[in-house]
């Protein structure tokens, strides 16, 4: 554009001034140009700054944006299911069960300044269960609120509560009511050519002890890097980092249900977390993802659950207080876990879709459950194996249709009755997912 007023100017003198250019001095021509160049800055700044007091004029409303995002299960199946009875070792076959339900959010991000936004966030839970036999109701719930600051450009601070996958690409969690987290995350990016850097690290307070000091507050922390390139024909990134946690909660508590649920969480983690993500453009968008986790935290004992019984089918949490710890199979060294993915994309019917086949394997203390798979099968937990495989259609730039299937199996036996039995089953769900 400058190189443009530069010519025009010139022509333009060229026209207003009968002499040659021959007969100007080589000085005097030089001395006017650059004149004429200090201009041309000087009014191009102006505007500049003309249009960054308009915009600074906005309000917070200008400044702000709604978006609205829903998951409307359409059905869930239950089926193929195979159990036993903790106490007398009896094999049984649950029946197949099916349900719907629904989940929304609407969430509200404002840029306060150049260096602060905002976002705030709620979820709506209609907790009902087509076929199910729970009481009806609405629960309305905080599901993300954070305020982000960047002291430059390419840094991010993040305070508020917020989703863990930002710093752990694998820990986003699978469950209905995904997990978020309330502390401070710092993620700074650096580019070189198509080549990219992140640079991630969080602490986040899981159970929070009144009037106790720092470290015996629950907690969750710890960093992670990320190297990947972007290429016309494909893209590829790896990550590898460590989760640390201390003293979390043994209990679930559901914001949704208002009920609290004995655990099956080990309160002390040291995870090493990877992730490998590769994408052929040129080949339907064929892609590959690996996860890899492995716990590094030695355990004596089993830690407390409620789904590990005794000879007499009792758990951690038995009111009876007869729980035998000594008679449990032992689990101190399933730390081990892998996630293997492969997709493509393909047309159909002038739709896009989207297919998958996944692998799972995933030892009892390898990830936290509600990060790993906490609701692939009707049981909620890790120890478990199998295959899912997925089909989306995308039926609009809004809505999509997606199709899940699992089929798991316990990697080892919870139970002192009969070690060697593990547990099975099948699940379906079709959801329907909206976003604008």
């Amino acid at each position: 554009m400058k190189l443009y007023l530069y010519l025009f100017v010139l022509l333009t003198s060229s026209f207003t001034f009968a002499q040659e250019l021959d007969t100007i001095s080589k000085k005097s021509y030089d001395e006017e140009l650059e004149l004429l160049k200090n201009r041309i800055n000087q009014l191009e700044a102006l505007s500049k700054e003309k249009i960054k007091q308009e915009e600074n004029k906005s309000t917070l409303i200008d400044r702000s944006k709604l978006s609205f995002d829903a998951i409307m299960r359409l059905g869930e199946m239950d089926w193929n299911q195979h159990n036993m009875d903790v106490a007398t070792g009896e094999k049984t076959k649950p029946s197949t069960r099916f349900w719907s339900r629904a989940l929304f959010y609407l969430n509200l991000d404002t840029d306060i300044t150049e260096q602060f936004s905002f976002r705030s966030s709620i979820m709506a839970h209609p907790y009902f269960a087509f076929g199910g036999e729970s009481d009806s109701k609405l629960a309305i719930l905080l599901n993300e609120l954070w305020v982000e600051y960047k002291p430059v450009k390419n840094q991010i601070i993040r305070f508020g509560r917020q989703s863990g996958s930002r710093i752990w690409n694998n820990h986003i969690g699978e469950q209905f009511d995904w997990i978020n987290h309330d502390g401070i995350s710092y993620v700074s990016n650096y580019k070189f050519n198509n080549y990219l850097l992140n640079i991630k690290s969080a602490l986040f307070i899981e159970k929070y002890v009144d009037n106790a000091s720092f470290k015996k507050q629950g907690k969750m922390y710890g960093a992670s890097a990320e190297f990947g390139k972007d290429n016309p024909t494909n893209t590829w990134k790896i990550s590898s980092g460590i989760l640390l946690a201390e003293r979390l909660p043994n209990t679930y508590y559901s914001d949704i249900s208002g009920f609290i649920y004995p655990g099956d969480l080990a309160p002390d983690y040291s995870i090493w977390t990877n992730h490998l993500d590769i994408k052929f453009k040129q080949l339907s968008n064929l892609n590959f993802n690996v996860n890899v986790f492995y716990n590094f935290k030695k355990y004596r004992t089993n830690p407390p659950s409620n789904l590990i019984t005794d000879n007499s089918g009792n758990n951690y949490f038995s009111d009876n207080n007869t729980f035998v710890a000594s008679e449990t199979p032992d689990f101190t060294k399933q730390n081990f876990g892998i996630y293997g993915n492969v997709g493509v994309d393909f047309s159909l019917f002038k739709k896009v879709f989207k297919t998958s086949l996944a692998y799972l394997y995933m030892e009892k203390y390898a990830a936290l459950d509600y990060y790993a798979q906490y609701d692939l099968a009707r049981w909620n937990s890790t120890n478990v194996k199998g295959p899912e495989f997925m089909i989306l259609c995308q039926l609009n730039k809004w809505m999509r249709l997606r199709s899940r299937n699992f089929f798991m199996r316990e990697i080892k036996g919870l139970n002192a009755v009969d070690p060697s039995y593990t547990r099975s089953g099948n699940r379906t769900r079709l959801d329907l997912i909206i976003n604008f």
